[in-house]
């Protein structure tokens, strides 16, 4: 089941109309009926990402996005269905409608004009290289650009320049009242400016706006009722007071794939590009936890006694003391020290950073570097704990520590680089597993991290491992998750209601498997449910597509009947009579690499022989079966 409440996916744009307010984002076009709290996808086409949007009564624009050539989509039935109306050159950036006539600007400053509803389209010539924005109403165009807003009076022919505003690339104009809103950003600053003359003069409204902390560029900015939403890196913002303060609509919003999970008493974090998230419910809202953090690409966290750590970047190490919803910086000894990975072992924390490991037994107020430790020039990016063992990930390798991270040595890695580092690693019985970046199959120790060998499933590349009790999860790319109940002798898969084929990472909380599919968010499965199923629901790794006999076969009313896919696709399985004529469609829809069975209930039918055929891209296969009443 999802529980990521939908959006999920960096914000290009959001946009408005009606009761529903519609998000743009990577991975693909959101909308929301009740205000930005949970959120579905609407798919207009699936190799293209959609970077604005602009609505007029049943006519819906996008502007798209493939590999950085541009195309305009329409839509005249809400949204229902689309097709291409314009091939643009470069991405498209901006769209804008008045009555019959649509503008379309693009990231390389070309502006197109049609007075047809999109059948046609005209090339106009624009001053800039860059248009972000597009706002029509009634005879005023205006046009965002890069450190610029432009003005036409005469439907794009002539271009005046309004206001120049140093690092600002203009991303959404909209109209709110009477006040026109301009907002933008850069890597360096993120401001919306209004008009209140149709804009002819534009002045500042905000900057470094509250509530956003850090976020830096805006890329989409509408109005809908009495608020407004802003678009960004980090999510989907709101404010009800014109602007002056705003909130993270973030119930359930993933923004990217989750790095990893966390669990402080029922309370489960979750660690993303550019965000920390917890929920109370077990993953059916989801808030932010970035009240006093600042912007960082991705926090390594941990829990040391009834405290929480995050460390990130240069001197940035942050302590929270209420579970995770205010952060202080955590002053100290960390002075010019870049944290990159936090952990607790015993009463010490153990921190990663660019010249090496360092401990602190104070709660993080004093650190020292052990002797003889780490060199000084070991760069550790990881830093992971599995009972009295310390491992450091570091570029070239990992060590392992078994003294507190005094001494420390390299194990043995079975790979062809022996510089290879080991990652996720967990603990399942007497063995430890780890994932290896970069190859493929999972890795098992069985002394306690000296020597690492690989356990099979070398034709897969694993991404992430986790466990409970005799139930061992590996995150895969394109095989979904593979559970063993052996120590890795056998795998099954694990693809049912899985949202997408590759995994980046998993975890453990209240009896459920939290599974984070690449850009998708986070799934949860009840672990309950797979300790009862497991066998009979998840099947061996095969490596080629077969269809089974059916069982019971002679059979009255009921029989079952297995298959096995190689390769994810479109599956058909069919029933025919003797005669060749088609009975039923059992399975027809995309499934991923595993072995399946169907049950099939032929109780209107009388007693013969039927066929059963499993269809393919790549093959057809028949078998008898044979009905008994």
């Amino acid at each position: 089941m999802d529980r990521s409440n939908g959006l999920s996916g960096f914000v290009y744009g959001v946009s408005a109309f009606h009761d529903t307010i519609a998000a743009l984002t990577t991975t693909s076009a959101f909308y929301s009926t009740d205000a930005g709290v949970t959120w579905s996808s609407t798919l207009i086409s699936r190799n293209q990402v959609v970077m604005c949007i602009c609505r007029k009564q049943q006519r819906i624009f996008a502007g798209m996005d493939e590999f950085n050539y541009g195309y305009v989509q329409r839509s005249t039935n809400n949204g229902l269905t689309w097709t291409s109306c314009l091939s643009a050159g470069n991405t498209v950036l901006g769209i804008a409608i008045n009555n019959n006539t649509v503008f379309a600007g693009t990231f390389s400053g070309q502006l197109y004009r049609s007075t047809n509803n999109g059948d046609d389209w005209t090339s106009l010539s624009f001053p800039k290289n860059y248009i972000g924005a597009l706002f029509l109403d009634d005879s005023v165009l205006i046009a965002g650009g890069s450190e610029v807003i432009y003005r036409s009076t005469d439907n794009g022919a002539n271009w005046t320049k309004s206001a120049d505003i140093p690092r600002v690339d203009f991303r959404r104009i909209i109209k709110f009242g009477t006040i026109i809103y301009a907002a933008g950003g850069s890597s360096m600053n993120s401001s919306i400016y209004t008009s209140t003359n149709e804009g002819k003069t534009w002045h500042l409204h905000c900057n470094k706006i509250a509530g956003l902390g850090d976020v830096n560029q805006i890329n989409g900015f509408i109005q809908k009722d009495s608020m407004l939403f802003v678009g960004s890196g980090a999510g989907l913002y709101s404010s009800i007071d014109s602007g002056k303060t705003w909130n993270l609509n973030n119930q359930g919003i993933a923004r990217s794939s989750v790095d990893s999970y966390i669990s402080l008493g029922s309370r489960l974090f979750a660690t993303t590009d550019y965000n920390i998230m917890y929920s109370d419910d077990d993953g059916f809202t989801w808030i932010s936890s970035m009240n006093g953090l600042p912007f960082y690409w991705r926090y390594s966290v941990c829990i040391y006694k009834s405290f929480l750590f995050a460390a990130g970047g240069p001197d940035q190490l942050y302590i929270s003391s209420d579970s995770g919803k205010t952060w202080n910086k955590r002053s100290g000894s960390l002075n010019h020290i870049n944290a990159l990975g936090i952990a607790t072992a015993g009463n010490n924390l153990i921190l990663g950073t660019r010249t090496g490991v360092l401990i602190s037994n104070d709660t993080g107020a004093t650190w020292i570097q052990p002797s003889p430790g780490l060199n000084v020039s070991t760069y550790v990016n990881n830093i992971i704990v599995i009972d009295n063992l310390i491992f450091a990930s570091v570029d070239m390798g990992f060590y392992r520590s078994t003294d507190g991270g005094i001494n420390w040595t390299a194990p043995y890695l079975a790979t062809s680089n022996p510089y290879q580092t080991v990652s996720h690693i967990v603990k399942a019985g007497q063995y430890l597993y780890g994932t290896v970046p970069g190859y493929y199959g999972l890795y098992k120790s069985g002394d306690y991290g000296a020597n690492w060998y690989s356990l099979g499933l070398e034709s897969i590349e694993v991404t992430s491992v986790t466990t409970t009790g005799n139930m061992i999860f590996a995150g895969t790319l394109d095989y979904g998750v593979l559970l063993s109940t052996n120590s890795g002798g056998n795998w099954y898969t694990l693809n049912d209601g899985l949202s997408a084929p590759s995994v980046w990472s998993m975890g453990i909380h209240h009896n459920k498997l939290y599974v984070s599919p690449l850009a998708h968010g986070t799934q949860i499965f009840p672990l309950e449910l797979l300790g009862i199923t497991a066998i009979s629901s998840f099947s061996n790794i095969i490596h080629n597509t077969c269809l089974g006999q059916n069982y019971p076969n002679p059979f009255n009313a009921s029989t079952v009947i297995p298959f096995s896919v190689k390769q994810r696709g479109i599956v058909r399985l069919k029933i025919f009579n003797l005669l060749g004529k088609e009975i039923c469609t059992l399975v027809n829809q995309e499934h991923f690499p595993g072995s399946y069975s169907v049950n099939w209930n032929a109780a209107n039918l009388s007693s013969g022989i039927y066929f059963c055929q499993l269809e393919t891209s790549t093959q057809v296969e028949t078998k008898k079966i044979l009905l008994l009443k």
